[in-house]
């Protein structure tokens, strides 16, 4: 799924469509995936602990 996925951002008319709605699209490996998913989470998740965000 990810070569075809891939294949898709690296499209021209997808790449062109994407960035005209503000979307920029990043192809990248499964495990480079993984990496900034957890990155992402170990970030914001310091965030929401230091304003002690609460869910309503």
């Amino acid at each position: 799924m990810n070569l075809e996925i891939t294949a898709a951002l690296n499209d021209e008319s997808i790449r062109s469509n994407m960035l005209a709605q503000g979307v920029e699209p990043a192809p990248s490996t499964q495990e480079a995936f993984g990496t900034y998913i957890s990155t992402e989470t170990t970030k914001w998740a310091k965030v929401i602990r230091t304003a002690n965000i609460k869910p309503e």
